[in-house]
């Protein structure tokens, strides 16, 4: 078991397949000597292992396997650092679970201006040898990943979101360069307030793709800037894409502890008119 006096934290690396979450974050967690799950690295290895899998079977078998270790490291109360597309509600369940239990929940997410940007960058990585994913699973989880995160928002701790849309080619020496589009964090009193951006120009500049999980942020900050801080259902109506404008957000009595928003549509967001890397974590044993 962790010690009594450890928080227990999860440092997620999140977003579509062909995001260069890889690129982006866990090369910074792995050059801080940390180490972090990386699902297609444990399915690659999983086929060198047994050849005769398919990239379907060996995929699903690291999915499990880290789920398994995520549940290990809730149940252990241990650190943990992995990947995930958020695709699913398995993790999302997890993620909760854990922050209920006292976790301190921190997310990169990393997207793509489009669907297509993402299919074609797992092309360009099948040529190279790497593994393939069906292009409904791509599609599906281009909008799903963002409704989940959206509605993860009231139980995380931290949540940086990066667009990686500009070519890179590490191969050729032209490294990623990631343009941080939001982030949010809590206080010591729990309270959730935007860091970045902190104006109109950065505000407006803010791919479509981003701009559902940027309005849900701005709207979880204005709710704990108000008398009293929200948390319960009235608290994730806050939160909630589906909670109409900014303008509309109301203080509400405390309730009992957040639990994930109901699903919303990415389309009911309207772009108001208004205009560093992760502590070195332990791995899961």
């Amino acid at each position: 078991m962790a010690s009594t006096d450890h928080t227990p934290r999860l440092f997620v690396l999140a977003g579509t397949n062909g995001a260069g979450k890889s690129s982006v974050g866990g090369a910074t967690i792995r050059a801080r000597g940390a180490q972090y799950f990386n699902p297609d690295e444990a399915a690659a290895s999983i086929r060198r292992a047994q050849p005769h899998l398919s990239a379907t079977q060996a995929n699903s078998a690291a999915w499990h396997e880290g789920k398994r270790l995520l549940q290990h490291a809730i149940a252990l109360g241990l650190d943990y650092n992995f990947e995930t597309t958020l695709g699913g509600k398995s993790f999302a369940k997890l993620l909760e679970e854990a922050a209920s239990k006292g976790f301190e929940v921190r997310v990169w997410y990393v997207g793509l201006a489009s669907a297509e940007h993402h299919l074609a960058r797992v092309k360009a990585r099948v040529r190279k040898g790497g593994h393939d994913i069906p292009e409904a699973d791509i599609r599906r989880r281009f909008d799903q990943s963002r409704l989940q995160l959206i509605q993860l928002l009231p139980v995380l701790t931290e949540l940086r979101v990066y667009d990686n849309t500009a070519e890179a080619d590490p191969h050729k020496g032209i490294a990623p360069k990631p343009q941080l589009l939001l982030h949010w964090q809590r206080d010591k009193a729990g309270r959730g307030a935007v860091r970045h951006p902190q104006d109109a120009a950065a505000l407006a500049d803010t791919p479509e793709w981003a701009k559902p999980v940027v309005m849900a942020a701005m709207k979880a900050s204005l709710q704990a800037a108000s008398p009293e801080p929200q948390t319960g259902p009235k608290a994730k109506a806050a939160v909630s894409p589906a909670a109409g404008p900014v303008a509309d957000l109301k203080p509400a009595a405390k309730a009992e502890r957040p639990k994930r928003s109901a699903p919303v549509s990415l389309k009911t967001v309207a772009p108001s008119p208004a205009g560093a890397p992760p502590k070195r974590n332990r791995p899961a044993k």
